[in-house]
C-alpha cells in the first residue's frame, strides 16, 4: 500500500499553536484534507470515496506542522496515491483554485458529496447498498462517537 504524506509547516509568527484548545485547528487541518481529496478525486476522474484522507499535527524541534496523508481505500488499492506523488505541484495548483473558488461561510456545500444516512435497528443483520451509510440505532443512542466515525470514514 501506498501512502503519500504532505508536510505543511505552520508559520508560528501568524498561527497561535500553543493553545490545548485549538478547535479551529482540527477543523483546518481535516478541511485540508478533505479538499486535497477532492482535487485529487477531480483530477483522476475517480469517486471521491476510493481515496481515504486524514492529517495529523506534528511539533519538532523545527517547528510544527499539519501532515496530510492519502492512501487507496481498497486494499491493494488501483494506486491512485502513488499516481498523484507525481503530480503534488499540480493538485496544489487545484487545492488553490478550489479553496478559492469557495464562497461559503463556514462549510462549503457545494463540494460535499451526497449520502445517505439509515438508522436500523441494532437486531438486524447490516444492510449493504452503495452510496448508503448504516448506523444501528444502538450506536446512535448510546454509542454517539463510534456513530459519528462510521459516518465520517463512510463519506
Amino acid at each position: 500500500m501506498v501512502i503519500l504524506v504532505l508536510e505543511f509547516a505552520l508559520d508560528c509568527t501568524r498561527i497561535d499553536i500553543r493553545r490545548n484548545d485549538n478547535p479551529w485547528l482540527n477543523r483546518a487541518a481535516l478541511s485540508l484534507a478533505e479538499v486535497i481529496r477532492l482535487a485529487a478525486s477531480k483530477a483522476l476522474d475517480m469517486e471521491f470515496t476510493e481515496l481515504v484522507t486524514g492529517y495529523r499535527l506534528r511539533e519538532n524541534a523545527k517547528g510544527f506542522f499539519v501532515d496530510i496523508y492519502l492512501y487507496d481505500s481498497l486494499s491493494g488499492g488501483a494506486g491512485y496515491a502513488d499516481s498523484i506523488a507525481g503530480e503534488i505541484e499540480w493538485l496544489l495548483e487545484e487545492v488553490e483554485v478550489l479553496l478559492q473558488s469557495c464562497d461559503c461561510g463556514s462549510s462549503c456545500y457545494k463540494c460535499l458529496k451526497q449520502k445517505k444516512i439509515l438508522v436500523y435497528p441494532t437486531m438486524w443483520v447490516e444492510p449493504f447498498e452503495k452510496d448508503v451509510i448504516y448506523v444501528s440505532d444502538f450506536c446512535v443512542k448510546y454509542a454517539r462517537p463510534y456513530a459519528v466515525q462510521k459516518i465520517i470514514e463512510n463519506c
